[in-house]
């Protein structure tokens, strides 16, 4: 554990500590430390952040309204005939000049055969989302497979996800170690997988990851930052389940961004149906660019807005001395904090998570235009889009630290994000550790709850099979993706602030009666463990070097 004594052969950055909290807040060493900051003492951050979001989501929004208003789009739900008469509907103009419109009022499905509108569909076709299509194989399609297969896997998949979630408050230990074992296996079954199909890189990449996999964990069960681990685990399921409401939370953010989601299907079927003489393709060119622009801008940003929210509400937990009386109280301060102050600094942190990734965007376009370049451009290409995606993803993941600073201080991000890195650097071991293995254990248990939730609505669906059941596998995959993604961000939040928190109290406190800490005291009895084993492993390596040295001289 990082607070003993140093080996003179340290880095410089171990031996530099990353100030106090005093010096990172300006305030006097005689003033309160209040962790998470109290509204009164804080700032609006990175406020001019928000102008360019509010202008690219604004003008997105605004030209997918404008779209969406201009294009009838029943022409793609209905369908229409070889003149362009809409079914279903009394037409007033059509498309080609050669032909005169139609009350096709009663004739609301479309025939692909002879590109008509037709009242019903004749012996030899089913109908499809309102198309006459051919028979095959006898296959018929009945509506109701998709609504039971997608209630299935809507109401499973978070009754195992609050499954697990009760399974890491009660039973930590054994519930890490089993998703921890269970990924491991998964990564040796792929890679051994890709072997066999000969895939080389692929095979190559997994082995590689199966291979850091296993020295993770023998560092981890060396050096004894397990036991460390599984309890920062256990603390944070402790402050989830003390604040209920968080359990609720991500549904919220999953019901705006699924509906984002849902528009653009909207918006995609009035492009389809949308015709030259009612928006013109380069107006369509700008409005998809920008709305991708857009959409990356809005998913980073509600991310983000969660991920702050929850940092605040666990770091109310941690710094409260009575822990059984937090409630959703501190939820709904964390929540009014972020609206009110913070807003500024998720925008910087989206805006640079966008930015990213429409570089990436443009270098992965231009993938077909490199192929066919020299070998020496290929391989400069491929290491450059290497390095674009691995500073994508240290961005995304300092910007996640830095939310949790602000969230505990009531920093910018700029600020915030340095005392983050610099307290990565002070507690680089352990923070490697808790990071990798619960991420590797919510991969686990998310790889779980996925085959688990899909072999079931399989299951209960087998004799309803059919060519088309794969679009629900892909849809169901999706839906599944995206709950287990939010939840376990929950989890992920969670876990990351009670370390960082963990951290301060480590640096602002000693234990003593006039500095206790804030940690509960099996955290900080553990605490004292790992410190006495990493204090034994220092004092036999420095013995050793010492024996080595004397030998040496005697040699001499």
């Amino acid at each position: 554990m990082d607070g003993l004594e140093r080996d003179e052969n340290d880095p410089e950055y171990k031996k530099i500590p990353p100030g106090s909290v005093y010096e990172f807040k300006g305030i006097d060493s005689r003033e309160k430390i209040n962790i998470p900051e109290i509204p009164r003492n804080r700032q609006c951050t990175n406020i001019f952040c928000c102008f360019p979001v509010l202008l690219i989501c604004l003008s997105s929004l605004g030209l997918a309204v404008y779209v969406a208003v201009s294009v009838d789009v029943r022409r793609f739900v209905n369908g229409e005939d070889e003149c362009g008469n809409i079914c279903g509907i009394e037409n007033t103009k059509v498309s080609k000049p050669d032909c005169e419109p139609q009350d096709y009022t009663n004739m609301a499905i479309t025939s692909y055969s002879d590109r008509s509108c037709v009242h019903e569909c004749k012996d030899d076709r089913v109908l499809i989302f309102n198309r006459c299509i051919s028979k095959e194989n006898d296959i018929e399609i009945d509506v109701l497979v998709y609504v039971k297969y997608h209630a299935v896997v809507n109401f499973n998949c978070p009754c195992f996800i609050l499954v697990v979630l009760v399974a890491f408050r009660y039973a930590t230990a054994f519930t890490f170690w089993f998703f921890v074992v269970v990924m491991i296996l998964l990564t040796a079954a792929f890679a051994g997988l890709f072997w066999y199909l000969s895939m080389i890189i692929q095979a190559i990449i997994m082995t590689v990851i199966l291979i850091i996999y296993f020295a993770f964990l023998f560092i981890l069960l060396w050096t004894g930052r397990h036991k460390l681990v599984i309890a920062l685990i256990r603390e944070a399921s402790i402050a989830i389940f003390n604040i209920p409401i968080l359990l609720a939370f991500p549904v919220t953010t999953l019901i705006i961004l699924l509906g984002l989601d849902g528009f653009t299907i909207y918006l995609v079927m009035a492009y389809l149906s949308s015709t030259e003489d009612e928006i013109s393709e380069g107006l369509l060119t700008a409005f998809w660019l920008l709305w991708a622009i857009g959409m990356i801008l809005i998913h980073a940003f509600v991310n983000g807005f969660q991920w702050m929210v929850i940092a605040g509400s666990v770091a109310g937990y941690y710094f409260t001395k009575d822990k059984y009386q937090v409630g959703n109280t501190e939820f709904v301060n964390s929540f009014y904090v972020t609206i009110r102050y913070h807003l500024g600094t998720i925008s910087a942190g989206s805006l640079i998570i966008t930015i990213l990734s429409i570089i990436r965007a443009a270098a992965e376009l231009a993938r077909d235009n490199v192929d066919d370049a020299s070998v020496a451009i290929v391989i400069l290409y491929y290491c450059l889009l290497c390095c674009v995606a691995c500073i994508e993803e240290i961005a995304d993941y300092l910007a996640k630290k830095a939310y949790i600073i602000t969230a505990m201080h009531g920093k910018g991000l700029l600020n915030s994000g340095t005392r983050a890195v610099r307290l990565i650097c002070m507690f680089l071991l352990d923070l490697v550790m808790v990071d990798q293995f619960s991420y590797l254990m919510v991969n686990g248990a998310a790889m779980v709850i996925l085959l688990i939730t899909l072999g079931i609505g399989f299951a209960m669906h087998l004799n309803d099979w059919s060519d088309y059941f794969i679009f629900l596998i892909i849809l169901g995959v999706y839906l599944i993706s995206t709950i287990l993604y939010f939840y376990f961000s929950l989890l992920n939040a969670s876990i990351e602030t009670t370390f960082l928190c963990f951290c301060e109290d480590k640096l602002m406190n000693d234990g003593s009666s006039a500095r206790p800490y804030y940690m509960t005291k099996s955290l900080s009895n553990l605490m004292v463990q790992c410190t006495d084993v990493a204090k034994g492993r220092l004092f036999k390596r420095r013995e050793k070097r010492l024996e080595r040295q004397r030998r040496s001289e005697d040699n001499n």
